[in-house]
């Protein structure tokens, strides 16, 4: 979730701009507009709603909101279907795909300040926002419901070899007084900084419990062994055995286990990371995810654990140490 911050941001918000325009004043939006626009820094710019509409479908509340551009929203958002394009269109949640027993295809009404529209569900839609109470739907479409919408935000993506920061002060320097801008990478890099205080302490927490429990695990197991084979192992002494030989051999072999055990749980990790997430987030509007598992990090966090468990079992098996052949005589 911290390894890959686009794949993770397309994921949990949609599409990332590089920065966000708002006009706070409606006279100038076309002005404001046609400027950027007209910039060759610019090489992408799309309207989307600047403030919450909502309205109720099947008495369930969502929000309403309007990209202008809705095919430029990115496949990761697009769970099933497609996009909405046309006045009649609309996308929704998971969340509410799964409550109300909608589908593809299916016709809705939606009802605001009195009145009723149809819209017709072209697609599945995900983001983390409202609880997975939204939905999405054009500018046009917008305007059925509120025929005084504007666009008055603006997705800004810009040429590769642009500051951000400089970008931002170039069109501060002539319409600071009307508009609000957003460094949106920046923004969003802060907003996973936070995360990252939280998911890495679990991160570290789960494998500091993984290491517990196959210590815990061999410590019964070695100490069962080496009573049940108390005799044997004194005999072995008595045949010239040393401690470190007869302490490996229990080490050696529990390796089989130990290592099966961990590439399985290394395999299911690897492959169902994904699935996992969309279970734990399935409740707040994610329907579908493929962010990408470092492949290298789980092989050495398997051969970690599979050098953990070997020390653990060598330190455990000290108590071999303490049987003697003289000993076994005198009981």
């Amino acid at each position: 979730m911290v390894v890959n911050n686009e794949a993770f941001g397309n994921t949990i918000i949609g599409t990332i701009s590089d920065v966000i325009v708002e006009v706070n004043d409606d006279d100038y939006i076309e002005t404001v507009r046609s400027r950027l626009e007209a910039m060759p820094e610019v090489v992408q710019l799309s309207g989307r709603s600047s403030w919450e509409t909502r309205a109720d479908i099947n008495d369930v509340n969502i929000s309403l909101n309007a990209v202008e551009e809705t095919e430029n929203l990115g496949s990761h958002m697009l769970v099933d279907g497609r996009f909405p394009v046309h006045a009649n269109e609309i996308a929704v949640s998971p969340v509410l795909i799964n409550m109300e027993g909608f589908e593809v295809g299916s016709t809705v009404m939606l009802s605001r300040n009195g009145q009723e529209f149809e819209f017709l569900i072209t697609g599945v839609v995900q983001m983390m926002q409202d609880l997975g109470f939204f939905s999405i739907l054009s500018g046009e479409a917008m305007r059925r419901i509120d025929p005084d919408f504007v666009f008055q935000m603006f997705d800004v993506n810009l040429a590769a070899d642009i500051d951000v920061d400089e970008f931002i002060n170039l069109i501060e320097a002539s319409d600071g007084d009307v508009i609000r801008t957003f460094n949106t990478r920046r923004d969003f890099e802060a907003m996973l900084d936070g995360l990252g205080a939280v998911v890495r302490p679990v991160a570290y927490g789960s494998v500091t419990v993984s290491a517990m429990v196959i210590s815990l695990v061999l410590y019964v197991v070695i100490k069962t062994m080496i009573t049940r084979y108390h005799k044997e192992l004194g005999i072995q002494k008595a045949l010239g055995f040393t401690n470190f030989q007869l302490m490996n051999q229990f080490a050696l072999n529990l390796l089989p286990v130990i290592v099966t055990g961990t590439v399985i749980g290394a395999v299911m990790g690897y492959f169902g990371f994904n699935l996992i997430f969309i279970a734990m987030m399935s409740g707040i509007g994610i329907g579908t995810a493929d962010l990408p598992t470092p492949i290298v990090w789980v092989t050495i966090l398997a051969i970690g654990l599979v050098i953990l468990a070997y020390a653990v079992a060598i330190l455990i098996s000290r108590r071999i140490r303490k049987i003697s052949a003289y000993g076994l005589v005198s009981e």
